[in-house]
């Protein structure tokens, strides 16, 4: 767990150490030691977890291992070339989200959608400037310790009798770390993220080449603990699926109003890590259309949540 001032180390962790050489050499030269093999590796730190995916042929399967057990046993540190590579990537992408508007206003929906919350806010210019390299390794150091930590799950066309040694050899010879075990998902100490408690709109006018808007419109939903969640996701999704339909019927097809309408469920940034609580989200309808038209168009579709609400899917809905 991280304190709020490391919240954006953690988020670039991946990106830093990767960049410093996550495998123990740097990345061009991991890419001549690949070369002519199929293998590929990538690692992710999420809100209260972290994965990594390994992909390879039968062939390159001991090369794969190989690198895993690199993964979990070199400890990161950015050389000084490295350390001034990463800073100017960074500053880099700070300058192009300046430049693209589709990325300002992303960064503007998330600072609604969370209360302006600084684990989901991009790295400022001056973040990037005093960040500390060190403390971003430190973070994916400890978050990739031993295989014993991590659920393995392997699929593909491998010779078990073949692979089983492989797997003992680079990944259970790691050793298991002295320090504690993982926590439980119901003692992780929870993000503490809001959403607005009333009715929030926010306007933002950016230069574009063409003139050109994008609209999302958020509501708070939470499932019940009582009910299975898998039901309650698949059912979400279906009500996703309908609702997508008829604003598409109504908005594209009849009116011709909008570019494109989507309705999506999200549940990475409210929902605590305890499966034992409510899992928190939001529902949220995007679209695209001419600027003059945004806000008649916010207007039907909370119309069309309403009658939906009332009176129910008619028999075009659920047959479609």
């Amino acid at each position: 767990e991280l304190p709020r001032s490391q919240y954006c180390s953690g988020a670039l962790s991946d990106l830093i150490a990767n960049e410093s050489g996550a495998f123990g050499c740097a990345p061009p030269e991991l890419v001549e030691l690949l070369a002519g093999k199929s293998v590929a590796i990538s690692t992710e730190s999420l809100l209260y977890s972290r994965r990594f995916k390994a992909e390879c042929s039968p062939q390159d399967l001991e090369t794969c291992m190989q690198l895993l057990h690199l993964l979990f046993t070199k400890t990161r540190s950015p050389s000084r070339a490295a350390g001034q590579q990463i800073t100017q990537l960074l500053v880099e992408g700070v300058l192009s989200r300046r430049r693209d508007p589709h990325a300002q206003w992303e960064e503007s929906v998330a600072a609604v959608n969370t209360c302006g919350h600084p684990y989901f806010r991009k790295p400022r210019m001056i973040d990037v400037r005093g960040m500390d390299l060190s403390v971003a390794c430190r973070h994916f150091d400890r978050s990739f310790l031993a295989p014993t930590e991590f659920t393995i799950v392997v699929v593909g066309a491998y010779d078990m009798a073949h692979a089983l040694p492989l797997f003992e050899k680079w990944l259970a010879s790691v050793p298991a770390p002295a320090a504690k075990a993982p926590k439980a998902p119901t003692d992780l100490t929870p993000l503490l993220v809001d959403f607005p408690s009333g009715a929030v709109r926010r306007e933002l006018r950016l230069p574009m080449v063409e003139a050109s808007s994008s609209t999302q419109l958020t509501w708070p939903l939470a499932l019940d603990i009582a009910v299975h969640e898998f039901r309650q996701l698949h059912e979400l999704n279906l009500v996703c699926k309908l609702l997508e339909r008829r604003l598409l019927r109504r908005l594209r097809f009849r009116e011709g109003s909008v570019y494109t309408v989507s309705v999506t469920v999200d549940f990475s940034t409210h929902c605590s890590p305890n499966p034992r609580v409510e899992a928190r989200g939001t529902l949220n309808v995007s679209l695209s259309c001419e600027p003059h038209r945004a806000a008649d168009l916010a207007r039907q579709i909370v119309d069309e949540l309403l009658l939906l609400r009332d009176r129910g899917p008619s028999d075009e809905d659920v047959s479609a």
